[in-house]
């Protein structure tokens, strides 16, 4: 129900999105109501020295300017960031899900983008 729910939303170009980037992108900007996880998905990424937020690129932090270190999970990361943020995060546990063919991870969004 979840999953038919954030594709809705995607496919209308409501209030969804899927994939790592735009997904970190809205949880750092604070629009995300609940966070979709395919259960296992794991990503070696950056974070901001500074103001904490999520990178899957090396350099600059895009919201700040700072510089990043890595990280050996950044979706645990994410994972955590949404929850200090009063987001639900729901794992996904079916195989080939259509979130698993979408980048693995997705948001239902408070408000659009």
């Amino acid at each position: 129900q979840l999953l038919n729910q954030l594709f809705t939303e995607v496919n209308s170009g409501g209030l969804g999105i899927v994939g790592l980037d735009s997904t970190l992108r809205a949880l750092q900007r604070g629009k995300v109501n609940q966070l979709l996880v395919q259960e296992g998905f794991h990503r070696e990424g950056y974070q901001c020295v500074s103001c904490m937020s999520l990178h899957t690129k090396n350099g600059s932090c895009d919201f700040c300017g700072a510089n990043t270190d890595s990280v050996p999970d950044i979706v645990a990361e994410a994972v955590e960031d949404a929850m200090k943020k009063g987001c639900q995060v729901k794992y996904i546990s079916l195989a080939g899900s259509q979130l698993a063919a979408a980048g693995n991870i997705g948001a239902v969004l408070r408000f659009k983008p």
